[in-house]
């Protein structure tokens, strides 16, 4: 197998968030749980469900960064390299939990509104 350190990729349809960084591990929610990759993992294709993305960024400036992600797929390579597409992805320390709450609220009228509407 190929390099000992972990070289992540974070790109969406309209932008790259992240691009060939070095990290020491990827924790990632999947269709099948919650799993850790480090370097070295077994090569692999996962399909990401929505949730967090948390980044352990690789020494000497060891630091963490979490996304909200929305889901998509992680694809990790023999060389180390891990490439996650996903169709959107937030820094955490960027949301706005009242902005939240507010589209939640927003988006369940609308369903209201619309099952309402289906049954008449």
């Amino acid at each position: 197998m190929g390099g000992g350190q972990l070289r992540l990729s974070l790109t969406l349809p309209h932008q790259i968030v992240l691009r060939d960084v070095p990290v020491h591990q990827v924790n990632v929610s999947t269709s099948d749980g919650d799993l850790g990759i480090l370097a070295q993992h077994v090569p692999s294709i996962l399909q990401l469900r929505p949730g967090v993305l948390e980044v352990l960024v690789a020494e000497p400036q060891a630091s963490r960064r979490s996304f909200f992600v929305s889901g998509g797929f992680a694809t990790m390579n023999a060389d180390s390299t891990l490439q996650i597409a996903a169709m959107e992805a937030v820094d955490v320390g960027q949301l706005d939990a009242q902005a939240v709450a507010a589209g939640l609220a927003e988006a369940q009228k609308k369903v209201q509104a619309t099952a309402g509407a289906a049954l008449t």
